[in-house]
This record gives C-alpha cells, sequence and structure tokens, in this order.
C-alpha cells in the first residue's frame, strides 16, 4: 500500500470520529501527529500519525486505535509500520473487567509483512479516580503472521502482563506510563517487552503537548535488527 493511502486512511478516521462524537457525547476522540526532521550530520525524518477512540456506555467500552509510523535517515527507510486496533471491555465489578481485543499491523522493516493479534484476559483497577488510575492486566494473546520475505504462515500462543499508571498532577500537566511483558509459549526465547513514560501538557482546551520515552525490547528480532529499541518523541494531541 502507498504511502498516499495510509494517510487517506487516517485522515478519514478522524473525519469519522469528529462526525460520531457530534452526534454522541459519550464518544471520545484523541487524535495526534509527531514529526521529527533533523538535517546537518545526520538526516532524519520521522512521522507518525495516530488515532485513540473510545464509545463508553454504563458497563462496557468499545475502542477503536489506528497509527501509522514512517521514518528514514539518509535515504534508507528506517521505520515503517501501521496498526489498526478494535477492542472491546466489559465492567464486572467495581475494580474488574474482562476485554477482547483484535489488532492488525504490518512492520516492514522487521519484515513483518502482516500480522493479526487477538487478545482476551482481565484488568483489575487498584485505583480509578479523577486523579489517579492504577490498572493490571493478565490474558492470552494468539499471534498469526507472515513474513516478508515468505508467504508461510506462522502462529505463536503467548500471553501477555501490562500494568498502567496515569496520573493528574494538576488541570493542565499528567503523567502516563506503562509497561508490558508478552511472553511466548510456542518459542520460549521470542519474547517481547515495552514500556514508556509519558509527560502531557495542555495547551488549549482541546490542544496538549506529549513528550515520551518510549522502549521496545524484542529478544528474537528480525535479521540485521536490534533487540532494544528506544525513542525520544515530541507529539501534538487534540482531544475532542
Amino acid at each position: 500500500m502507498k504511502l498516499r493511502n495510509y494517510f487517506k486512511i487516517t485522515l478519514l478516521t478522524l473525519a469519522a470520529t469528529t462526525l460520531v462524537q457530534a452526534a454522541d457525547n459519550k464518544f471520545s476522540s484523541s487524535d495526534s501527529v509527531t514529526i521529527n526532521i533533523n538535517n546537518g550530520n545526520s538526516d532524519l525524518e520521522t512521522y507518525v500519525l495516530e488515532s485513540k477512540n473510545t464509545y463508553q456506555t454504563d458497563k462496557r467500552a468499545y475502542s477503536l486505535d489506528a497509527k501509522y509510523s514512517y521514518g528514514k535517515s539518509s535515504e534508507e527507510v528506517t521505520l515503517d509500520n501501521w496498526s489498526a486496533l478494535i477492542g472491546v471491555e466489559q465492567v464486572i465489578s467495581k475494580k474488574l473487567s474482562a476485554f477482547f481485543k483484535q489488532e492488525f499491523e504490518s512492520d516492514l522493516v522487521a519484515n513483518i509483512k502482516f500480522r493479526t493479534n487477538s487478545d482476551i484476559g482481565l484488568k483489575y483497577y487498584f485505583l480509578k479516580t479523577d486523579k489517579n488510575n492504577l490498572n493490571f492486566d493478565i490474558g492470552y494473546r494468539y499471534t498469526s503472521e507472515e513474513k516478508s520475505f515468505s508467504s508461510d504462515k506462522e502462529s505463536f500462543n503467548k500471553g501477555k502482563v501490562r500494568i498502567t499508571y496515569k496520573t493528574n498532577i494538576d488541570k493542565k500537566v499528567k503523567v502516563e506510563t506503562f509497561y508490558e511483558y508478552l511472553p511466548n509459549f510456542t518459542e520460549s526465547d521470542d519474547y517481547q517487552m515495552n514500556a514508556s513514560v509519558s509527560l502531557i501538557t495542555k495547551t488549549i482546551s482541546f490542544l496538549s503537548i506529549k513528550t515520551s520515552l518510549d522502549w521496545k525490547f524484542d529478544n528474537k528480532p528480525a535479521e540485521n535488527q536490534k533487540k532494544d529499541d528506544t525513542a525520544l518523541n515530541l507529539s501534538f494531541i487534540a482531544d475532542f
């Protein structure tokens, strides 16, 4: 799929979320743009478009997320991936809920032509107030993927453990952080870990600036790829 098609999909998603929100105030959307261009000793360009959308009822929450990332350094493509996710979270009790998520993704630099992740599990809320939110996820993941250099498909049985903490320091500043561990029961040495710390500062009523430090670890990366991947990002977020 060509680059312009990804932008079309993202723009259509943003337009759709705006229309739905206008019709129902139970809908919320957070859309962000990250652009990083360096010239000089190193030529580096990075573009990230992301949209996170939620429809909330009394006992259930529906989510629809989309993300596209593209980057190159000295004319060599170093980042080219996209993902789309749909999810449902069902409240069981005041502190416990169940979730199901279906994710579709591609990462051409990591030689992943197409991958699906099906998650099911439980979420426990240690804290859930207007100021603080601390929750813990544990679940099962089924992964099916097709490599860029092969038409054969592989499937894996995995676990998912994630802890997330969000706090509002004041009305304009909040901090978000998470750590995620994905063990692979099919190939025990092929596990992943992800973590992120973000500082989000509101500038006007609907616009915020987000500074984040993201870390990814793949114990069995694609050929010519490192196990660790760290990124410092500055993003502009529009909340509706």
